[in-house]
């Protein structure tokens, strides 16, 4: 009965983990000196000469993003606006100082807004520049912003919450404690 039951728990532990666990994203990208599109499970892109500019991408996944994040070090007590709608309902910064004066932030686009997410072969572009009125940025390509000439961004998307990577360690210790249980008795 005992193992019975442990075999259920364990069962429904590998089941919840496997959905839990989104499917790496494909990002095409254009590359600027190729023309060619680059596909990978991340990315990583820089600001212009003038600390902005416009990166535009299309999801080639199959599947619908429910989450970007984005790394960049900046200056220490930086101030940046982040706009997630459509796609995305929230954007959360998280900030981790580092050394000399510079800080590393986290911005997660997270939860799907009115698009529901990035859908599959939806195009999606990440304005770096700065306002140039109440609420609208610059549109230009070449444009101006604050994030530091050619500033380096690192991207993934639909990321493995920690929950999830916390129930598929779960599941994979009852399955190691309910072998070697079995072997001892």
């Amino acid at each position: 009965m005992k193992k019975s039951i442990l075999g259920i728990v364990l069962a429904i532990a590998g089941v919840v983990s496997l959905r839990a666990t989104p499917v790496d994203p494909v990002f095409s990208i254009p590359d600027p000196d190729e023309g060619t599109p680059i596909f990978s499970s991340s990315f990583t892109f820089q600001a212009n000469s003038q600390g902005g500019g416009i990166l535009s991408f299309i999801n080639e996944s199959g599947f619908t993003w429910d989450k970007l994040d984005f790394i960049v070090n900046l200056p220490s007590m930086s101030s940046f606006a982040c706009a997630p709608e459509p796609f995305f309902s929230f954007c959360l910064i998280q900030p981790t100082e580092i050394s000399g004066g510079r800080t590393t932030y986290d911005i997660a686009l997270i939860g799907p807004g009115t698009r529901g997410g990035i859908g599959d072969k939806v195009p999606f572009s990440i304005n770096l520049n700065d306002f140039i009125s109440d609420g609208v940025q610059n549109p230009d390509p070449n444009g101006a912003g604050g994030w530091e000439p050619n500033n380096s961004f690192a991207g993934t998307a639909n990321a493995p919450e920690p929950s999830s990577i916390a129930l598929l360690l779960a599941g994979a210790g009852l399955v190691t404690w309910g072998l070697r249980r079995r072997r001892v008795i």
